[in-house]
């Protein structure tokens, strides 16, 4: 076994089963993919560690628990279609990638959507994964609607957009922070409005553009 294996391996068995995410097939994804090659050089060593990775520009690659515990809650079949929202240098992509057929990755960094390209190229991945420069709040029409759509950082709440590219049935997965704490929250389509419910404890840093505007009293 290579050292980043072992290393995959260490992270699956001491940051994810010991946070109740057993599901075999998101096991298998995660232990698919290196997680390094997804992380800029000055922090490879970070890679494996249980807090989240700096990307840059105020952005994150999630932390093991958190990511995991997130797909576990999607409940993802081989058939979804998923919209994969700020997945910054494509690590989120190439794990859902794994376990669905089709996957748009929707970054709006143009610095981010390069690296994305350039990573997922350089590895095996068994779905088909489709890189898209555009704004986070804007999803990705072109291709929906979606089964699934999973988000990589925390929103104060989904945008409009967002709802009216889910299927029917569709599920969200976000962090949606409230001040300095938050939750991870499975919404889900009915009718034209997303229902939503509070999953586990999770705080990650907002997504930017997704800030609550500020209000000031006199």
């Amino acid at each position: 076994m290579s050292r980043s294996a072992e290393a995959r391996m260490q992270m699956i068995n001491g940051q994810i089963r010991t946070n109740d995410v057993f599901d075999q097939r998101i096991l298998d994804a995660i232990a698919a993919v290196p997680r390094e090659t997804f992380v800029p050089e000055s922090v490879t060593h970070l890679a494996y560690s249980d807090a989240c990775v700096p990307l840059g520009g105020g952005r994150v690659l999630l932390d093991p628990r958190t990511f995991a515990k997130l797909l576990q809650l999607a409940n993802l079949e081989r058939t979804d279609l998923v919209l994969d929202i700020a997945p910054g240098t494509g690590y989120s992509s190439a794990v859902l990638g794994q376990l669905c057929d089709a996957v748009v990755s929707v970054e709006e960094d143009p610095d981010l959507v390069k690296s994305a390209e350039r990573n997922l190229g350089s590895i095996d991945v068994t779905g088909t994964v489709k890189c898209v420069q555009a704004r986070h709040a804007d999803g990705h029409p072109g291709d929906g609607p979606y089964d699934v759509i999973f988000v990589n950082g925390a929103i104060t709440e989904p945008p409009e957009a967002w709802a009216q590219q889910l299927k029917s049935g569709g599920k969200l997965l976000a962090v949606v922070n409230h001040g300095p704490t938050g939750r991870a929250r499975l919404f889900v389509k009915d009718g034209t409005s997303l229902m939503g419910r509070d999953a586990f404890d999770a705080t990650l840093p907002l997504l930017p553009g997704f800030q609550r505007p500020q209000r000031f009293a006199f």
